[in-house]
């Protein structure tokens, strides 16, 4: 196959990547169909012609090589705000919804969502006060 084949393949996986997103399916074997095609042209200048199964067969391994390795790390690189979304609420304000007795646990509200609370303070914590987080027990908020 004409090393100009491979690389307009590639090109078009590349466009079709940025139309549709399919999360690097498309980028990273266009880019393998672009390197065997300039593969295939470099070669061409030594006078080395490569069947269109030997070609085939580097292309499915780059394809293999760069989906499998870099494809993950492309997401990771992407998503990384949303792989590793910030939990850290300590130190955050969180409003009491009902009385919560020392030591026991009860009900909280933080960034709009309900967590469970635990009293570590000395008095109770009143209905409708607002406290500081000062650590985290899995997913139990800790306020003293």
């Amino acid at each position: 196959m004409a090393w100009w084949i491979w690389v307009a393949i590639g090109v078009v996986m590349l466009v079709l990547e940025m139309a549709i997103s399919t999360d690097f399916y498309m980028l990273f074997t266009g880019v393998a169909a672009i390197i065997v095609g300039l593969l295939v042209y470099g070669l061409s200048f030594f006078d080395i012609v490569l069947s269109f199964s030997s070609t085939s067969y580097i292309f499915l391994a780059l394809s293999v090589f760069l989906l499998f390795y870099l494809r993950k790390k492309a997401l990771r690189a992407l998503y990384k705000a949303s792989i590793e979304p910030n939990f850290d609420l300590v130190g955050e304000e969180v409003l009491i919804l009902s009385e919560i007795p020392v030591g026991t646990i009860g009900e909280g509200e933080t960034r709009g969502t309900v967590w469970q609370i635990r009293n570590e303070s000395d008095k109770p914590l009143p209905e409708k006060s607002v406290q500081r987080v000062t650590s985290k027990d899995g997913i139990v908020l800790i306020v003293k």
